[in-house]
């Protein structure tokens, strides 16, 4: 079903922002790390990687707005529609049953038969928890549970999704986007977990026409997800 979302943007204005951000994506993590090391600053502390997020938005945002209609700056188009906070929370948990039984499906059958899938494994610790401070811990919470859901979900379900959806069908572009935002985390042995639950919360938004209720699983999953996180690097589990 095309124009479902009647999204104002074009297939080629799609094109353009994620070949600008690509261009400009590898210019900025060489010269990143060419930074990091020369300094021999810390690439697990907390200032480098508050710094890495914020010029990896910059750069996200800049390719959007250099090829995106004035008009699409207004809200109506980002799908920020309001959503019943009971089926915001029923979405939420059916979702994330649907989710914990795929996965367990697959890793039983992959455990039983002791087939290994190419990238059906853990996503690497990006960060280096163990000897975390409490101050760090509580940034980087912020940042993974609350901030980046919100901006990933504003520019996957709010842009890419909407656009593949009208242009391509709902199908393709449900498939399109899961395969962009699973690319998009940058760890190819964990793409299969990423594709997954990107076609779940494509799900959540295509369903309820708001990127509301997959904002709130987006926290709700990364909230978990890093909160199991810290208790296993202490120990505490």
């Amino acid at each position: 079903m095309k124009n479902y979302f009647q999204a104002p943007w074009s297939l080629r204005q799609l094109f353009y922002t994620f070949l600008t951000l690509i261009v400009l994506g590898v210019i900025t993590i060489w010269i990143g790390h060419s930074i990091i090391e020369y300094k021999n600053y810390n690439k697990d502390g907390l200032g480098v990687i508050i710094l890495s997020f914020l010029i990896q938005w910059i750069v996200i945002g800049f390719s959007f707005f250099l090829f995106s209609p004035k008009k699409s700056l207004k809200l109506k188009y980002w799908l920020i529609n309001k959503v019943p906070a009971l089926i915001t929370l029923k979405t939420i948990v059916k979702s994330y049953l649907l989710y914990f039984g795929i996965m367990f499906t697959i890793l039983l059958v992959m455990q039983i038969t002791g087939i290994k899938i190419p990238g059906f494994q853990p996503q690497d610790d990006l960060f280096n928890l163990g000897n975390s401070t409490t101050l760090s811990l509580i940034a980087l919470g912020f940042i993974i549970a609350i901030i980046a859901p919100v901006f990933e979900e504003i520019f996957f379900r709010g842009f890419v999704l909407q656009t593949l959806v009208d242009r391509i069908g709902v199908r393709w572009g449900n498939v399109v986007t899961a395969g962009v935002f699973a690319i998009f985390h940058m760890q190819p042995q964990a793409f299969f977990p990423l594709f997954i639950i990107g076609l779940i919360i494509n799900n959540i938004a295509i369903k309820n026409k708001s990127i509301i209720p997959s904002i709130a699983f987006h926290c709700f999953n990364n909230t978990l997800a890093f909160s199991l996180q810290v208790l296993i690097s202490k120990n505490l589990l």
